[in-house]
């Protein structure tokens, strides 16, 4: 039996210098636009990816667009899901055919609904005096969705404009808010859509799965494996502690 685990990579793989640990050697995992390493493994992190592609096919699935995935130094041989689940790329780095058709259809369906997100969150952080910059996020020439981060990364402030964002979204839209970064996805996008594709289309049959994710919206992608892991920090975990401490009906 096949065994496959998809893994979200910021802050499930790696993470920025500021959110390791102190005193621990890092491994640099990514660098930014200029080259500069700003994504770092621990000793653990690196220990655990080397367990899991030792242990099978190792797929990330993340919310990074295809020029940043590529900017990762993590070994990957396999396919790759990136942009929310907007682009599947092929072991040999090429945007995968058949899911891009789709892709390109229902952009462009979402097209007027994603500049009108735009254009709201900008103009709620303006009169909020919230200093965010609001942009479109765009992958394999499609525009995808929107994205805001504060520049000050006033996490607060940007909760404010999450709030608002919660109130205006459409039916069907996602709201990704986890630390310095809010996104409004339009109902199409999604990590779960692109692995739902990937597991029947394109990989082994009959694989045993793994998934990890570390956010809220990770937990769809991660429920359509056969097991689903969490790093002790992430957000998801977070909330089921202070579920579990809070004690539930029936427990003991």
């Amino acid at each position: 039996m096949n065994a496959i685990s998809l893994i979200d990579l910021d802050d499930s793989a790696f993470q920025s210098r500021r959110k390791c640990p102190p005193g621990v050697e890092l491994t640099p995992a990514a660098v930014d636009r200029q080259g500069v390493e700003h994504s770092f493994c621990t000793p653990k992190q690196v220990e655990f990816f080397r367990f899991l592609n030792t242990s099978g096919l190792v797929v990330p699935v993340t919310a990074r667009e295809t020029d940043g995935f590529r900017r990762v130094k993590l070994p990957f041989i396999g396919h790759a899901i990136t942009s929310f689940g907007a682009v599947i790329l092929t072991p040999e780095g090429e945007i995968e055919p058949r899911w891009h058709e789709i892709m390109q259809a229902r952009a462009a369906e979402a097209a007027d609904a994603v500049n009108a997100c735009l254009r709201f969150l900008t103009d709620t952080a303006q009169a909020a005096g919230i200093d965010a910059r609001v942009y479109i996020i765009s992958d394999a020439g499609l525009p995808l969705y929107v994205n805001a981060k504060h520049n000050g990364r006033d996490e607060t402030a940007l909760a404010v404009l999450a709030a608002a964002l919660k109130e205006w979204l459409p039916e069907g839209w996602k709201m990704h808010f986890n630390g310095n970064n809010l996104a409004a996805l339009p109902p199409y996008l999604g990590k779960d859509k692109a692995v739902s594709f990937y597991l029947k289309e394109l990989a082994p049959a009959h694989s045993f799965v793994i998934g990890l994710g570390d956010s809220f919206t990770d937990l769809c992608f991660m429920g359509l494996c056969d097991y689903a892991m969490t790093p002790t920090t992430s957000q998801i975990f977070q909330q089921l502690n202070t579920f579990a401490r809070a004690g539930s009906p029936g427990s003991i």
